[in-house]
Formats: structure tokens, sequence, C-alpha cells
């Protein structure tokens, strides 16, 4: 009787902890063709990933995450000598604990191992992190702090922008290839003024390397945001980058941001106009996270001036359709005889959901340089989320 009873005790706790277990994936396969002035590019890509998530705890304040992907690259260019180009990426995205313990009105949340981090401009850092983050908000203020480690991370899916900074692995392998190494301090604080429905963010960044602590990128943003009247809203953001680096002099570098967005009752519509400029010469600007401001060629956040004019409309339920078209410029002085034009583009994409949980889009774009330079991308994409 007593083994019965101690059977159906361990098959309560074992059902009371599974139907707190959530789980699920994404499936991502897509086409793509890129025309430039020289190539012709075929590409394909297959991706999944899969997510896990078991409650520690009846309330679910106390949790366990974990997420994992694959993604194939395949890239071939249209002439008879075109080399075939293959790629197998595996990453671990995310695996942590997480804890929330509320206090009264107010809340903390400690998360711990790895997950995603991003600055308020979503440029100088956006990737995965390993560490600890500590979030405690009050109905008037929240602060929020990091302390990580990038050297375990996968380069190919965070890179880093840190030019002669090593990992720990002196190699550099396939499939999952280890990230500079350095350690991540932060902390940002969100004051908003909810009489007037606006609020500041002011965000501190600093890495080490631990190859060299005298090496370090350092960065300080402020942002403001909030409506300006009905429908209408603005962000602005100013952010300086100090890189510190053995013999050489501390590199500073700016970057400012301004964007006015109008949002249309029908049609769930928006109308954005956005302007970004990046520092450059001797004063130019660095992100942590390798960034990229274009939508259909590569163009690094640096030297670099971009004013954008953006919308998107959802015209009935399932469809949505965004375009945006952006004219760019070299910050800084270029050499006698050299336009600062830096180039054009055009950038036009739709999404449509089929089912619930199954979804296509497509993109099509234009950058137009100097000198007859151009670059037109299309793509197609499917996903069947589970």
């Amino acid at each position: 009787m007593k083994k019965v009873k101690l059977f159906i005790f361990l098959f309560l706790i074992i059902a009371l902890n599974l139907s707190a277990f959530e789980g699920g994936g994404m499936l991502k396969t897509g086409l793509g063709i890129d025309l430039g002035k020289n190539k012709t590019n075929l590409s394909h890509f297959d991706s999944l990933s899969l997510w896990a998530k078991q409650n520690l705890d009846k309330e679910g304040n106390y949790n366990f995450a974990i997420q994992s992907s694959y993604l194939f690259n395949l890239k071939k260019p249209i002439k008879p000598d075109g080399k075939l180009d293959l790629d197998h990426i595996v990453n671990l995205d995310m695996l942590k604990f997480s804890f929330l313990v509320p206090i009264g009105n107010d809340s903390l949340t400690i998360d711990a191992g790895r997950y995603n981090i991003s600055d308020i401009t979503a440029v100088i850092l956006n990737q995965n992190i390993d560490g600890v983050y500590i979030a405690y908000k009050k109905t008037n203020f929240a602060t929020y702090f990091n302390l990580g480690y990038t050297g375990l991370l996968n380069s190919y899916v965070n890179p880093i922008n840190a030019a002669g900074i090593a990992s720990i692995s002196k190699k550099r392998t396939k499939i999952y290839n280890l990230a500079p190494s350095f350690v991540h301090m932060s902390a940002l604080f969100h004051v908003p003024f909810q009489s007037l429905r606006h609020a500041v963010d002011f965000d501190l960044n600093s890495f080490i390397a631990t190859e060299n602590p005298k090496t370090t990128n350092n960065y300080a943003s402020i942002s403001v945001n909030g409506p300006i009247v009905n429908r209408l809203f603005y962000l602005t953001s100013v952010s300086t980058s100090v890189l510190t680096r053995v013999k050489r002099k501390p590199g500073i570098g700016f970057f400012l941001a301004g964007e006015l967005d109008y949002y249309f009752e029908k049609y769930s519509s928006k109308l954005g106009l956005k302007a970004q400029f990046f520092s450059g010469g001797k004063t130019g600007f660095k992100s942590f996270t390798l960034s990229n401001v274009s939508k259909v060629t590569f163009m690094e956040s640096t030297d670099l001036f971009k004013i954008s004019l953006d919308g998107s409309i959802k015209p009935v339920k399932d469809l949505f359709l965004s375009t945006e078209a952006a004219v760019m410029a070299h910050a800084a002085t270029q050499p006698k005889g050299r336009s600062n034009f830096a180039g054009f583009e055009w950038d036009v994409s739709a999404n449509y959901t089929i089912l619930q949980d199954i979804s296509i889009s497509t993109d099509l774009g234009m950058f137009v340089g100097k000198n007859g330079k151009f670059d037109a991308v299309f793509k197609l994409k499917g996903i069947i989320s589970f």
C-alpha cells in the first residue's frame, strides 16, 4: 500500500511539472536572387528553431527556457566557373533561468544564462550574450543592469565589430566559431513622464577585452520619445563611442538619430520619416555588434548619413505591406573631386498569413550607388510555426 501511495505521489508531482511545460519551433525556407553590375547570384536557405520552457513554480514567476537553431545557407554565382558556397550554422540562442520577485507594486527580475540583449538604439548592441541581467521596475522609474561575456558566442550569428581582438580559440572553425572575448557591463535608466506620456532613457555600455583590459569599447546614449499631437510620435537619440586601443589615442565617434511616425486610423497604416548620422574620418563611430543600415546591400553604420521615408499598411486582415526609400551620403569630408553621395535605395515587402501558423513573405529592393554601381535583390520566404 505504501508503494502505491508513493507511486501516486510521484505521478502527481511529474504531471504537475509537465503541465507547466511549453515547447514549439519554427521552420523557415527561402529563395533569393541578387543582381549586380557584374554579378548574378542565386541563394537558398533552410532554418529550424526549437524552444522549450519549464515553469519552476505554480505562479510561473520562476522558469527555465532554452532555444536552439540550425541554418543551412547555399549561394551559387550564375557563371560557368561559379563556385558553390555552402554553410551549416548551429547556435544556442537561449539558455536561461528567470526569476521574478514581486515587491509590492514594484518588481525585480533576474535572468541568468544566455539571452538576447539590445541597447536603446538597437544599433550599438543587438545580439546574444552570456551573463546575468537584473531589472528593477517601479511605476515611475526602471533600471536595468547586465554583466556578461561574449567569448562563448557563435560569431556567425553574433558578428562583433572588433578587428584584431582574438577569441579564446585561435582556430577558425565551421558551424560554430567562437566570437572575440569581451566582458560586458551595462546600465540603463528609464524615466517615464506619465502625465505627458513622454520618456527619457539613459544607457551606458562598456566592453573590455579579456586579452588586454586596455582594449575597450565604451558607449553612452540618451533618448527621448513621446507624442507630439494625436497619432504623431517622435523618437530622438544621441550616442557617443569611445574606443581605447594599446599605443593609440582613444577613438571618439558620434551617432545621432531622429524619427517621426504618424499612425492612421484606417488599415493600421503608418508613415514615417527617419534620419541617422554616423560620424566618420578621425572621429568615426563604431558599433559593437556589426550592424547594417541598408536593406538591400551591406553598409556599415559608420561614416554615413541616411535619411529615409517609410510606410506600412494592412489592407486586409492577413496581409501586411511595407516600403522604404532612402538616400545615403558619406558623413566625413571626401577628397577633392569626389562626391559625398553614397547611394539611393528602395525596398518593398509583403507578408501574408495563410493560416494561423503558416505565412509567406516576399521582398524586392534595389540599391544604386556611384558610377553605375547597383545591387537588386528579390527574396521569397515561407514560415511554419508549431
